[in-house]
Order: structure tokens, then sequence, then C-alpha cells
């Protein structure tokens, strides 16, 4: 269900249950082979504010980020996942998605961060990004978010957003993209700050 009002309280029980699937990584297999040199070097790549993974349908990146996910939540890290879709490529739609995945982990600032889009400004999006990462900064202990799927809603807004949680990012996080295509994201300027 998309939402049709960025007013609408993602607080309220409807928001919280609608589509929360997306927001949680697969389970993954009991008998499961560990991989344990691309479980290490996706943590050291994660040291950066946007760590990609990118490789054709059927390699594993999914079930490889969800026992990533699972390790890093043991450790006590809060981890929030999106499953994008197509409805993600809507600029306001994936920012909503990214604050959902939040508020399913036990965030309740959803509304503070989506408050800027109220003003229907230009650059109102740019305010939701910067609250977003404004109220990340302020949370205790290393937070990530992992972006499943984003070769199904890469779009100028959904790069844009990309590229500005990763340009902004607050040293307590990071952002984990899986796509089947390599994303068209401005990464030399990334390169060059991490």
């Amino acid at each position: 269900m998309k939402p049709s009002d960025p007013s609408e309280s993602l607080a309220s029980p409807q928001m919280a249950a609608s589509g929360s699937v997306r927001f949680r990584p697969p389970r993954t297999p009991g008998r499961l082979l560990r991989r344990e040199r691309l479980l290490k070097r996706v943590a050291e790549a994660t040291a950066l504010p946007l760590t990609t993974l990118f490789s054709a349908a059927g390699y594993g990146k999914t079930t490889l980020l969800a026992e990533f996910a699972s390790d890093r939540e043991a450790a006590g890290m809060t981890v929030a996942w999106v499953s994008l879709t197509e409805a993600d490529r809507d600029g306001l739609y994936f920012l909503q998605s990214i604050v959902r995945s939040y508020h399913s982990q036990g965030w309740r600032r959803g509304e503070k961060v989506l408050s800027p889009l109220h003003s229907g400004e230009a650059g109102a999006l740019d305010d939701a990004v910067d609250a977003l990462l404004d109220a990340v900064a302020r949370r205790d202990g290393a937070a990530m978010l992992i972006l499943d799927d984003f070769h199904l809603a890469e779009s100028d807004p959904a790069r844009k957003i990309v590229s500005a949680l990763a340009r902004g990012a607050p040293r307590n996080f990071s952002v984990i993209l899986s796509s089947r295509t390599v994303p068209e994201l401005d990464l030399a300027r990334l390169r060059v700050r991490g």
C-alpha cells in the first residue's frame, strides 16, 4: 500500500503493519553454509558510509546480507532492512520505506523525520533526509541500513536519497545496497571522501 499523504502517521497501526515483511531480512535456511570470507569482507566495507554489493540473480546477495544482518543484530547493532520494490522509485515512498524499516526496529522518530515533507516546499525531501541523518546521529550505538534489490527502485529520487545518506552519514551509520546491476550513483565523490 502506497501512502497517499506524507502526513500519514508512521506510528499508526496501519502503517506499522502494512508490508512489514519488507522490513525484515528473509529467514536463512537452517543448514546454511556460512561464507566467512564474504561476511568478513562486508564487515570491513561497512567501515565506509556506503557499501554496494551487486551481481546477477541467484548469487546469494540477499542470503549473505540476511546472515550479516543477523550477526550485527546479535552484536547489538540496530539494522534496518528494506526489500525494495518498484513503488520505491518515488522519492517520498522510498524515504517512507526507510523510516518504516527503522520503525519496525522500535525506533519512533518517524514523524519528526518526515515532518519537513509537510511544507511542500522545494528541498523538503533533502530536509527530511537531513532530519533522518540527525536522528541517527543522536542514537546510542551503531546503525545500519540495508537496501535490498535496489535495481527495482533505482530512479533519480532514490539515487539522490542514497547519495545524500552516504555523503551525510554520521560515524555511527552505514548503508549497504544490493542490486542486480551496478547502481548509477555518484560514487566518485564518495570514494574521495571515504
